[in-house]
């Protein structure tokens, strides 16, 4: 099942840190059976030179109110009814080329849960859910979904149907999503006493009447601990199915680990690598380019006490035509607060003028493989005591390689958010 509590290396299950894009813990009792929670949230990002090209003034700052509310009804041990709404507003900074966003108020949740049915072995979800896996390289969405999960002989086998876009998820506007059906079947099985092995299988069918590209994703997923010291991670998919007249076969995978290093402060390094097929030839009937499901978030911790973007906070890419070599180093000097600096080095699998999804507003040339680098810093604390304090910080700097034109510069990214639980 999803995960909303994520443990860091070598955690205590007492020291859960929870995903800080989760609602808010529904901990205030407003009677026995209703209870509810809040967080208001301020974000602000600057971008600088996106596109790139160091001659023109490419500079957007943005801001951001949120205040998100989640209601829960428990009426039983045995039923959950489960509210989550997000008010937000996006404003632009010192950008006259950009406008701000109107106020949205996001249905993000709305679900009915029978639990603990069959002998305990069947739990069913309908409604608005959220959809993630442990490193969110699947999915991290909200859909329209019904979910069985079904417990056998110490595995969890997950059934669902679900639309993207059935409905609206602004209340007061229109989100204008593309309509998708998603048919997942996911199962896991723990294979230590902290890590799981899962298979899945995904099939997304659109709907839109000028999209033609409907993928089937088959993979294997494995993460957690080998050690009290070491974490590993392990992807392997392979993707199929038809995009228009092409046949799509392409696959990936991205393996990696965290150790902590036994110095005065607690410090972890991480190695990691991903690869995801590309395509050579573009006129035979098959586009061997690997992608995602595009509901992934890739977004995860190594040892600290914030999630990241671990493909990069700036670039951001989809794993596809691309190889990522990551190095990272982190540091907790106190319990509740982490550092991290993140390397990576960005190749196309094959030269191409595209990159299939990307923070940058530039396309590459399709002459060299050799798309660039990134060192991304990123800083946290939360406080777990009374109202819920986090900070994070974030600065991402990316360097273009050959891919790009030579006049090409670099491109500069941070942000700063600041959230309240209550």
């Amino acid at each position: 099942m999803a995960q909303e509590d994520i443990p860091s290396v070598k955690a205590d299950p007492a020291q859960v840190i929870p995903d800080s894009n989760a609602p808010p813990s529904t901990r205030n009792r407003l009677t026995p059976e209703i209870s509810y929670g809040a967080r208001l949230e301020l974000e602000l990002s600057e971008e600088r030179n996106f596109d790139l090209n160091g001659a023109r003034d490419d500079h957007l700052v943005l801001f951001e109110p949120r205040l998100r509310g989640a209601a829960s009804y428990d009426p039983s041990a045995n039923f959950q009814a489960f509210l989550d709404l997000e008010l937000s507003k996006q404003f632009a900074l010192d950008e006259p080329r950009s406008t701000d966003r109107d106020a949205s108020l996001e249905l993000k949740q709305i679900y009915a849960f029978w639990k603990h049915l069959w002998d305990d072995r069947l739990d069913v979800k309908l409604g608005r859910q959220k959809f993630k896996d442990p490193r969110k390289w699947l999915y991290d969405e909200d859909l329209d979904a019904v979910r069985p999960y079904v417990r056998f002989q110490g595995a969890t086998i997950e059934f669902s149907a679900s639309r993207q876009g059935l409905w609206d998820e602004d209340l007061i506007g229109s989100d204008n999503e593309d309509k998708i059906d998603n048919y997942i079947v996911y199962a896991s099985y723990p294979i230590l006493p902290k890590a799981d092995l899962a298979a899945y299988w995904i099939l997304r069918d659109s709907k839109e009447p000028d999209e033609d590209e409907n993928p089937i994703f088959l993979g294997l997923q494995s993460s957690g601990e080998l050690t009290k010291r070491l974490d590993y991670w392990v992807e392997l998919a392979h993707v199929r199915g038809r995009d228009g007249r092409n046949k799509i076969r392409g696959w990936g995978f991205d393996v990696g680990g965290t150790y902590e290093v036994r110095v005065p402060y607690r410090t972890f390094l991480t190695l990691a690598y991903a690869y995801g097929s590309g395509d050579a030839n573009r006129n035979d009937g098959e586009d061997r380019n690997f992608r995602q499901t595009d509901l992934q978030d890739n977004e995860d911790r190594w040892g600290g006490v914030t999630r990241f973007k671990y493909y990069g906070e700036l670039f951001d890419p989809e794993l596809s035509n691309l190889e990522i070599f990551t190095v990272g180093v982190g540091m907790r000097p106190v319990s509740r607060a982490s550092v991290d600096v993140v390397y990576h080095l960005y190749r196309q699998n094959k030269a191409a003028n595209r990159i299939r999804d990307s923070d940058l507003d530039i396309r590459p040339n399709g002459l060299s493989e050799k798309l660039g680098s990134e060192v991304d810093l990123v800083v946290g604390y939360r406080q777990r005591e009374g109202s819920r304090l986090t900070l994070e910080l974030v600065l991402g700097y990316f360097m273009p390689d050959d891919a790009f034109p030579g006049s090409a510069a670099d491109a500069y990214f941070g942000n700063v958010q600041f959230k309240m639980t209550y």
